[in-house]
């Protein structure tokens, strides 16, 4: 392809998809000045440098609500490519019906590029475009350098597929947390109260403690029951139990750490257990998301993603929450899944706690801003992992049903 021309949308996707798909020698970008700000046009040569694609980029402005402007930008454009191919997912709906009723009027090869479906489809003479395409398999950094963010690092540790011992590690302690959900707080509590107690060494693996310390706060007794689990499991490399203390030795400072923070494992276990199943394309647990993708040093507006999953070229974003989560919680994931992932990017928050019987006005919230609620009912139904792959098969389902008459009232060829 040697020239095409898209519709700048806000949904940055939108903006480079057919790009990636098709290599094409020069892109024209038609849409408003104010949102091809040097902010955005910085952030597609940053993208398109990354993906290796040396694509000529031009930019032609237009007054959106004006016709006669829009129109007079797309002869201008074709004057000068004749050979130029339309695509036309984005922008605003007065532009993009101008120029659906301009390609079919000059006989201009069009197409449509549904990541909701993934297909692309034929608006007029572009047949052979349409013949075997398949959507490309994107990553989330992929999808964060297109919003103009970055990956700026992880929250915790990522568990390595590879070790099988370390993964089935996680998988069995996050079904003794399902088992003990009221009295895993508890634990938690004791470790990290017993390497509380031993300061300066917080890179040890082993320690000795009272069976019952007291603390400023009250008292604070370790769980007989969950200890002999967790050195079953394999937590902890080594334990003995006398009259009054008890002794242990943590497998691995990885482990060590997870079990200081009462959530880990539920993120954790999610991660394996997609990771796993092989659908998705790209999966990556505990992200945080650095709002400036330029090569400066980090910017200091930055939020931590516990999981982020991608599926042909639609993303999914997962807020996981031990508790019944908050109404802030269920709009900050829906926030970030505008921001970064576009107007088809899923919002996620899976939940420990059984939110639809013990709070369901937070379910019809979730519902109402747009969050898909998973909770302690769907993971205890052993099909987790399907759920989510769920997700993308009632897009692909809607999508079909919604474009089945064609485009915006054009004829399909």
């Amino acid at each position: 392809m040697k020239t095409l021309v898209e519709l700048f949308d806000q949904d940055p996707m939108k903006n480079v998809l057919a790009t990636y798909c098709f290599r094409p020698h020069r892109l024209i970008l038609i849409g408003e000045a104010d949102i091809m700000d040097s902010t955005a046009r910085q952030t597609l040569s940053r993208l398109f440098s990354f993906w290796n694609i040396p694509v000529q980029i031009r930019y032609v402005p237009i007054l959106p609500d004006n016709p006669s402007d829009i129109f007079r930008a797309l002869r201008q454009t074709v004057r000068e490519e004749p050979d130029a191919v339309f695509e036309l997912s984005g922008g605003r709906d007065l532009p993009l019906c101008c120029t659906g009723a301009f390609c079919l009027r000059e006989n201009r090869a069009c197409f449509y590029l549904d990541s909701a479906s993934g297909k692309l489809l034929s608006l007029h003479s572009c047949d052979g475009l349409a013949k075997g395409f398949s959507m490309p398999k994107l990553h989330v950094k992929d999808l964060l350098l297109a919003a103009g963010a970055k990956i700026g690092g992880y929250g915790h540790f990522v568990p390595n597929l590879q070790d099988k011992v370390m993964c089935e590690r996680i998988l069995k302690v996050f079904g003794l947390v399902l088992d003990n959900l009221k009295s895993w707080g508890g634990l938690v509590n004791y470790l990290q109260t017993v390497t509380h107690l031993q300061e300066g060494k917080e890179d040890a693996l082993s320690f000795t403690a009272r069976k019952i310390i007291r603390t400023d706060t009250g008292l604070v007794r370790w769980n007989p029951t969950l200890f002999h689990a967790l050195h079953r499991i394999g937590v902890y490399r080594s334990f003995r139990e006398e009259r009054d203390t008890i002794s242990f030795t943590y497998c691995d400072v990885a482990t060590k750490k997870c079990m200081m923070v009462h959530g880990f494992w539920l993120e954790l276990s999610t991660y394996v257990r997609l990771l796993r199943t092989g659908f998705f394309d790209s999966v990556k647990t505990s992200v945080v998301i650095d709002w400036d993708g330029s090569e400066r040093p980090s910017s200091f507006t930055k939020n931590e993603v516990d999981l982020i999953l991608m599926k042909n070229c639609i993303p999914v974003f997962v807020s996981c929450k031990m508790g019944t989560p908050s109404p802030q919680a269920l709009y900050e994931i829906r926030l970030l899944a505008s921001r970064f992932g576009g107007e088809n990017a899923k919002a996620v928050l899976l939940s420990a706690a059984p939110v639809r019987r013990d709070n369901p006005a937070l379910a019809m919230r979730a519902a109402d801003a747009g969050v898909t609620l998973f909770d302690l009912d769907d993971l205890n139904s052993g099909s987790i992992e399907q759920k989510f792959m769920d997700l993308f098969s009632k897009r692909t389902r809607q999508a079909e049903r919604g474009l089945g008459t064609g485009f915006k009232g054009l004829p399909m060829h």
